[in-house]
């Protein structure tokens, strides 16, 4: 198997920091992460030179409920 020396991009799409902090927490070592809060900051990184190879988004608004 062959494995890429580069860490590859998690952008990470939340509106709950204690969730934010777990991802965070359990990818860090791994990964290269980017957090966004809301859509506008997540489409900003999304469309970047080095876009992120993997987005987790939170759909579920607190509003909603």
């Amino acid at each position: 198997m062959i494995h890429s020396l580069r860490k590859h991009r998690i952008l990470i799409v939340d509106d709950a920091p204690e969730n934010i902090r777990v991802l965070v927490s359990a990818l860090a070592p791994d990964y290269k992460l980017s957090v966004a809060t809301g859509g506008p900051d997540a489409l900003k990184i999304a469309v970047s030179r080095k876009p992120p190879d993997l987005i987790l988004l939170d759909i579920w608004k607190e509003d909603l409920r």
